[in-house]
Formats: C-alpha cells, sequence, structure tokens
C-alpha cells in the first residue's frame, strides 16, 4: 500500500476497513496530515535534518498514545498507521490494529549515513 498522506479519501477507505470491528474509531485520516505537517516535519526540521535528507525516513504513528497506570492490566488497542518519505512526500504504507505505546511517534529502522552526518553537521555549526 502507498498512500499519499493528503489523500483523505482513500485514508478514509483504508481506516474504515482497519476500524470495521473496533468499538471505537480512533484515527481521523485529517488528523495524520496534519501531525505530519505540524509536528513531525517540526521536529525533523529541530534536530537539524535538512528536508532534503528525509527521503527513506520511516515512522509508526499511534494517535492516541498514552501512558497507563501499572495498576491498569491491560494494553488497549489502537489503530497505527506507517508513514514514509518518499522523493515526492509522505506517504502512509501501512494501517492496522495494534497496542497502544506511550508515544505518538515510533521511528523505524536506521538513519543512513548521510542523514546522520547532515544531524551531526547542523550540531555543530552555529
Amino acid at each position: 500500500m502507498k498512500i499519499n498522506v493528503n489523500n483523505i479519501e482513500k485514508l478514509t477507505e483504508v481506516i474504515n476497513v482497519v476500524e470495521e470491528r473496533a468499538k471505537v474509531r480512533t484515527v481521523l485520516p485529517s488528523n495524520v496530515a496534519y501531525y505530519i505537517e505540524n509536528q513531525l516535519e517540526q521536529s525533523l526540521s529541530d534536530k537539524g535534518l535538512p528536508k532534503k535528507d528525509w527521503k527513506g525516513l520511516k515512522f509508526t504513528f499511534n494517535p492516541n498514545a498514552d501512558r497507563f497506570p501499572r495498576a491498569y492490566r491491560y494494553e488497549p488497542e489502537a489503530t497505527l498507521v506507517n508513514i514514509e518519505r518518499f522523493a515526492s512526500g509522505w506517504f502512509v504504507t501501512k494501517v492496522w490494529r495494534g497496542y497502544c505505546t506511550s508515544r505518538r511517534w515510533e521511528m523505524r529502522g536506521k538513519l543512513s549515513e548521510s542523514q546522520e552526518q547532515a544531524i551531526l553537521k547542523n550540531f555543530y555549526e552555529f
């Protein structure tokens, strides 16, 4: 699957299929695009990774991430979305039901050599 994050119609179809049996619908397609544009991209810029080096980055997004008290024995399920950066923009590559985690964004994979060097270069330049 490869759906542009701004294609709300296709994202809605996929999310509806995944959340078909869920008691509570948890992901709005517009939220995915909003978080990418306003939080993820800002965070990447703040960390010093230039936009030209974003290609190949993969993230898992859980819009309902929350911390649960230790007394709560179970982890609730949520709808998770894998997002990957291609040359033409951000795309959703997978949508599935999984367990909630304590973070909104989780990085999958590893930074490439050029991405690591770009962050270090920006770190040392003031």
